[in-house]
C-alpha cells in the first residue's frame, strides 16, 4: 500500500544538540545572544555543513522511521516575507533542514521529500483553507492509497484548516489524522468533532438559502415530531421547528417544544407559542381567528425567498400564499359556494345564481364559472368581502386571468404554472425588467397585512446561526 505523509512544520520540529530553539533562546533569561526563529534557521541552513551532527528531527520522528515508511513526505513551511506581517517565525530555512536530514540520516531520496509553500498568513484560517484545497486536490491526482496528516506542527490555524480541508475533500478510507509525540508515539486524531464542524458549517449555509430541510437531513435530524420528542438539547428541536413552520405544519411545529417547554426564553419562540400574530390589523385578525398565523407565516415565507432573491420559488409560495388566503376568506365568510372543492347541485346553481346577478357580462364571453377557481374566489370577494380583505381581493385580481379587469402580459398565475409545469427559471435581470409588477404586489400585500416584522425567517436563520456555532 503506497502512502504519503503531509505534515505542517513549526519551529519544535527542529533539534540543534538535543534541545529545540525555545530551550535555546529562552526570553526569559537575561544577558543572551537572543535570535529570533527565522535568523537562527537561516544561521542553520547556511552553516548545515559543519552543524549537520548536531542537527535532528522532531515530533515526527515515528512517522518517518517506523515501517513501513512513507514513500514520500511533504513538508509545509511557511515565508509569509511577501506579506505585511511579521516573519520572524516563519519555517522556510526549518524546510530546508528538514529535507536534508530526511535525505542524509533517513536514507530518504530527494524526490521523496517535497517542500511545500503555504500562500497565506499563517494564522488567516480562510486563506489557508484555499492553500490546503489545492495541495490536497493535487495530492488526490497522485493516487496514493493513504494519506497520513500529521496534527503535529505549525499553527493552531494550519492545523484546523489542514485537516478540515482533508474531511471535506477525502474519503474516510482515504486518510488518517496522526498525533506524534516524544519522538516515539503515535495516536490516532479522531475527526468526529472537526466532521461535526465542517457539517454544521454546511448545515448553515443551507439555513441562509431557506434550506431547513436539507439541514436536517444533513445533522441526521428526522422531520418527525414522534422521533423529535427524543431530542433533549434545543438547536435539535429548534431546526425542526423551523423547517415546520416554514412549510405551513403550525401543529407540528409547536409540538415539537413539549419535552423542552421550561427551557425556552427566546421572545421569537415565546411569541409563537403565545400564539402572537406579527400583524398590526385588527380588522383582519377579527376576520380570520386561529387561520390569520398560517396566512401570515405563509407572507413571511414569500418576503423572505424574494429578498433571497429566489424569485421562481418566491413566486411558487406567493401562490400558495394567496391560495390560502382566499380559501380561508372563504371558509370563513360561511359561504355555500365557491369553496375549492367537490360541491353539491345547489351549490354551483348558487355560485350560478352570484355570477348571474354581479357578473353577467362575464357570462356572455368565453368565461367559465366553476368551482375552485381563483378568478372565481377573487370575483366572489370583491363584491362580498368589506374592509381589507375585499381590498386584498381588488388589489390581485387584476394579476390573475378571468377576472373582470385582468391584465395581459401580467398574469401571476400564468408565470407560477411555467415555474410549476415548464421548470421556468427567472433570474434577477428576468424579475427587474418582465416581473416587477410582481414584487410591487407583495409590497402591496405586506401592507395591507400590516406586517410589523421585517423578515420572519431571517431572524430564525440568525437564531439557528447562533445555536450551531455556539
Amino acid at each position: 500500500m503506497s502512502k504519503i505523509l503531509v505534515t505542517n512544520i513549526g519551529n519544535r520540529n527542529i533539534t540543534y544538540k538535543g534541545k529545540v530553539y525555545q530551550d535555546i533562546y529562552n526570553k526569559n533569561e537575561k544577558g543572551q545572544d537572543y535570535k529570533t526563529f527565522y535568523v537562527w534557521s537561516q544561521w542553520l541552513e547556511e552553516n548545515y555543513d559543519s552543524e549537520k551532527e548536531f542537527l535532528d528531527i522532531n515530533i515526527f520522528n515515528p512517522l518517518v522511521v517506523d515501517e513501513p515508511r512513507p514513500d514520500k513526505i511533504v513538508l509545509i513551511y511557511s515565508d509569509q516575507s511577501f506579506l505585511d506581517t511579521r516573519t520572524d517565525q516563519d519555517t522556510i530555512y526549518e524546510a530546508k533542514i528538514l529535507k536534508c536530514i530526511l535525505k542524509d540520516r533517513y536514507g530518504y531520496a530527494d524526490e521523496q521529500v517535497e517542500l511545500k509553500h503555504i500562500n497565506a498568513k499563517v494564522v488567516e484560517t480562510g486563506s489557508l483553507m484555499l492553500e490546503y484545497r489545492k495541495l490536497i486536490n493535487a495530492i488526490k491526482k497522485q493516487g496514493y492509497d493513504k494519506i497520513i496528516i500529521c496534527d503535529a506542527g505549525g499553527t493552531a490555524q494550519q492545523k484546523m484548516a489542514l485537516k478540515i480541508m482533508a474531511e471535506y475533500l477525502l474519503d474516510a478510507e482515504q486518510y488518517e489524522v496522526k498525533y506524534a509525540e516524544d519522538n516515539q508515539k503515535v495516536t490516532d486524531v479522531s475527526m468526529n468533532e472537526y466532521r461535526s464542524v465542517i457539517d454544521k458549517e454546511q448545515a448553515i449555509q443551507l439555513i441562509r438559502h431557506g434550506e431547513f430541510s436539507a439541514a436536517c437531513h444533513l445533522l441526521n435530524l428526522p422531520i418527525d415530531y414522534n422521533e423529535i420528542i427524543k431530542f433533549k438539547d434545543m438547536t435539535s428541536v429548534l431546526l425542526v421547528h423551523t423547517t415546520f413552520r416554514f412549510y405551513g405544519n403550525k401543529v407540528e411545529s409547536r409540538k415539537c417544544f413539549n419535552n423542552i417547554i421550561k427551557k425556552i426564553n427566546n421572545p421569537l419562540l415565546l411569541d409563537f407559542l403565545n400564539g402572537v400574530v406579527y400583524t398590526d390589523n385588527n380588522e383582519m385578525k377579527e376576520f380570520f381567528g386561529d387561520s390569520m398565523q398560517d396566512i401570515v407565516d405563509k407572507l413571511f415565507k414569500v418576503n423572505f425567498l424574494l429578498n433571497l432573491k429566489l424569485y421562481s420559488e418566491c413566486i411558487l409560495v406567493l401562490s400558495q400564499f394567496y391560495e390560502l388566503f382566499l380559501d380561508k376568506a372563504i371558509e370563513t365568510k360561511n359561504l355555500n359556494y365557491g369553496k375549492r372543492n367537490e360541491q353539491t347541485s345547489s351549490e354551483m346553481e348558487n355560485l350560478q345564481q352570484f355570477f348571474i346577478l354581479n357578473y353577467k357580462h362575464l357570462l356572455t364571453e368565453k368565461f367559465k364559472v366553476d368551482i375552485g377557481y381563483l378568478n372565481t374566489q377573487i370575483l366572489i370577494g370583491k363584491i362580498l368581502f368589506d374592509g381589507s380583505v375585499r381590498a386584498f381581493c381588488i388589489a390581485l385580481s387584476p394579476y390573475i386571468s378571468h377576472t373582470d379587469d385582468s391584465k395581459k402580459g401580467c398574469l401571476i398565475n400564468n408565470v407560477r404554472n411555467s415555474i410549476a409545469h415548464k421548470g421556468l427559471f427567472i433570474n434577477e435581470n428576468d424579475f427587474n425588467s418582465k416581473y416587477k409588477y410582481i414584487e410591487n404586489l407583495i409590497l402591496e400585500f405586506n401592507a395591507l397585512l400590516g406586517l410589523t416584522k421585517k423578515d420572519l425567517f431571517k431572524e430564525y436563520t440568525m437564531l439557528l446561526e447562533n445555536h450551531l456555532r455556539y
